[in-house]
């Protein structure tokens, strides 16, 4: 049987219109009112009809939370599952629903952006990992209006997003290894239609510079952000002219990868390659040895994207509209050697 508010309220002793100020929690009801009718609401099962409310209030209490890859990809990044647990813990707070949207493909991508432009299901969007050529995604957004924020520096002026200081945190990384002594120092890098993957390059190549250390293209290897793309990048690496005493890989996810390409190599990871990663995920501490990272403040860039949007959802103004957190150089066993200690790694003539 499909019960009513008005059996709420007859139930609990109490009008219509308490009942529903109680299940839209406001705080002027008594609580010894608020109480009965909870357990009237609990006793009857009911379940207020969100459709009807949607349509009275204008709003669906449901957020968009979109990832321009596939699931795949999603899931087996602890990323991504990080950032959701952030902006869950924001949405639950405000009684929020979050609805995940994946894309596998450009095509894929540009129907959900209109299917959400044109239905209206939802109150807002946090899109997480942008790309460079979402610029034209996120300009119809605004024009709806449909309230948005990115999670990553998105080079618009008019936009919210929060993002981390990857170019910091790079540079972090690679002065490290410069400090230990290295000069031969690599890079595995991510695709670089990610504006993250761009901003950590440069500040390798920010290191390098500061350092008077001439920025050297064989030095670099591109990967794909997977420890596949990684070990792959890594033997590109290894195979080469030059072969690096040092590795900074743009991700956790990639530094890993290359730590089983060096190991297959025959070489010690520290003692003749130091490597560094970033994000710090949760696995980075238990590979062996123990990965030196930059920890990216994940959870919060999460919380405090879902934070921006509750406000402007609700019609308030977010100050400031752009949120760059800091990075920190979490220094483990990967690279823990000073240079003038490490083997002496062989360099193909």
């Amino acid at each position: 049987m499909l019960f009513t508010v008005k059996d709420v309220a007859r139930l609990a002793g109490a009008s219509k219109t308490t009942v529903s100020r109680v299940m839209n929690k406001n705080p002027k009801v008594k609580f010894e009112t608020k109480t009965r009718v909870l357990q009237a609401v609990k006793e009857l099962g009911y379940s207020p009809n969100s459709i009807a409310r949607a349509l009275r209030t204008k709003k669906s209490d449901v957020v968009g939370v979109i990832i321009p890859r596939g699931v795949e990809y999603v899931f087996s990044d602890p990323f991504f599952p990080e950032i959701i647990k952030g902006i869950t813990s924001v949405l639950n707070l405000h009684n929020l629903n979050l609805h995940l949207i994946m894309s596998n493909s450009e095509s894929e991508q540009r129907e959900i952006y209109s299917g959400l432009l044109r239905s209206r299901r939802i109150d807002g969007v946090i899109l997480i990992c942008s790309r460079f050529d979402d610029k034209q995604y996120i300009l119809k957004l605004r024009k709806v209006p449909l309230p948005c924020v990115l999670i990553s520096r998105f080079p618009l002026e008019k936009i919210n997003y929060v993002g981390c200081d990857n170019k910091q945190g790079a540079y972090n990384a690679v002065e490290h290894l410069i400090n230990l002594g290295h000069r031969r120092v690599g890079f595995i890098s991510g695709s670089f239609d990610f504006i993250g993957g761009v901003d950590r390059f440069e500040g390798y190549k920010i290191a390098l510079k500061k350092h008077n250390l001439e920025y050297d293209n064989e030095l670099v290897a591109k990967g794909d952000w997977t420890r596949e793309g990684g070990y792959q990048a890594m033997c590109e690496l290894l195979n080469g002219v030059k072969v690096p005493t040092a590795v900074f890989a743009a991700n956790d996810q990639m530094a890993v990868g290359a730590v089983k390409a060096i190991k297959e190599k025959g070489l010690q990871i520290s003692k003749d390659i130091a490597i560094v990663g970033f994000s710090d995920t949760q696995f980075a501490s238990y590979v062996e040895p123990p990965l030196t990272t930059v920890r990216e403040p994940t959870y919060e860039e999460g919380t405090l994207a879902a934070e921006m949007l509750v406000k402007l959802i609700n019609g308030q103004e977010v100050k400031p509209p752009q949120v760059i957190l800091p990075t920190k150089l979490i220094i483990r066993e990967s690279c823990g050697y000073n240079v003038k200690k490490m083997a002496k790694v062989v360099i193909k003539q």
